[in-house]
């Protein structure tokens, strides 16, 4: 059966790692010109198989005008709306090929335990000591999972102890932030905890974590290009996917009730605590705008990504850049707004 070339979902079946008011401010000043770009021919996905597709994608060349002066190296950019992808650009490489997504891996992550929650498995009111394979302080006994996705658990951020060859896993990370007394448990956008949750993950399923996340959220929706980045492996939940852009495409189609290997993917509790604002910017796994647009942005070595949910038209877009060139992830928000208009 040969499926409309702008179907994603049937076809197929926001904040950086280190956000920060300065960040923000930089993002919002941000001005892209947009200039008329012909996307590159169609990707061919025929080995990608689903109940209704082996089709090819092809990108919509009457809709193909994209590009910002200012993004530099390789790119690829989808549009979403209501399930059909409106848009692809790209400027070397196709929307199916993997890609470093830092921090969107959050959303990911996120959605897994969301899975396991509505399963039974887990519960958002648990403490976390419930759930490790590891003793840790009693000064964490009223830290829960809502808390790690909330960013308010009192682990620190230690942001360039990421980065420094400290730690050589998640779990070794863990280990040493927990065994210490919780810092004030105001918002503190870490690393740390979802590396944490990622080790939750693996006890409540006994499996590895990225099985657990492949059987909770890739598989059902479909989608083949995830894997660990061997570089940012320790990361784990925070940080160490690669995922392609239409892969991205399909898990937000899904937080929108649009997919259709997965319908009724979470419930409309789940959804409105991803999408609705906890503290300052910040979400329940997410990043929320402040025009109420949603999702997450990523920023690692030649990786600058977002995934975003609109709030004014509904569309989706998945930015990716291979390139250092902006500061964050973050500041592909305005480009991911110019790029909806013009569908």
């Amino acid at each position: 059966m040969k499926v409309s070339r702008n179907r994603c979902c049937a076809a197929l079946a926001v904040s950086a790692l280190f956000l920060s008011p300065t960040a923000i401010a930089h993002a919002k000043s941000v001005a892209p010109e947009i200039i008329t770009h012909e996307v590159r021919s169609s990707a061919n996905v025929s080995e990608r198989t689903v109940d209704t597709h082996t089709d090819a994608f092809e990108p919509n060349i009457s809709e193909s005008e994209y590009l910002n002066t200012k993004l530099v190296g390789p790119y690829q950019a989808v549009v979403v709306s209501a399930g059909e992808v409106e848009l692809y650009a790209s400027d070397g490489a196709s929307p199916f090929e993997p890609h470093r997504v830092a921090s969107v891996s959050k959303l990911v992550t996120t959605t897994a335990v969301f899975r396991l929650v509505e399963d039974g498995r887990l519960a958002l009111d648990s403490p976390i000591s419930d759930h490790l394979p590891f003793s840790i302080d009693d000064r964490w006994a009223n830290v829960t999972i809502l808390d790690l996705l909330q960013q308010h658990s009192g682990l620190p951020a230690d942001r360039s102890s990421w980065f420094g060859s400290r730690w050589e896993t998640c779990e070794a990370a863990a280990q040493e932030a927990l065994t210490r007394a919780p810092l004030s448990r105001e918002y503190r956008y870490s690393n740390h905890n979802f590396c944490v949750l990622s080790l939750i993950i693996e006890q409540v399923t006994d499996t590895s974590f990225f099985d657990a996340v492949d059987d909770a959220v890739f598989t059902p929706l479909r989608m083949t290009s995830p894997s660990l980045d061997d570089d940012y492996r320790y990361l784990a939940g925070a940080g160490a996917f690669e995922i392609s852009a239409i892969d991205l495409a399909l898990l937000m189609c899904a937080l929108q009730d649009q997919s259709l290997t997965a319908p009724n993917f979470l419930t409309a509790a789940s959804k409105n605590l991803m999408r609705n604002r906890n503290v300052w910017n910040y979400g329940t796994g997410t990043w929320v705008f402040d025009n109420g647009s949603w999702g997450h942005s990523g920023t690692l070595s030649e990786g600058r990504n977002i995934v975003v949910e609109l709030a004014d038209t509904g569309q989706i877009v998945i930015i990716q850049n291979q390139s250092n060139a902006l500061n964050s992830g973050l500041e592909l928000f305005p480009f991911a707004s110019r790029l909806a208009n013009l569908t």
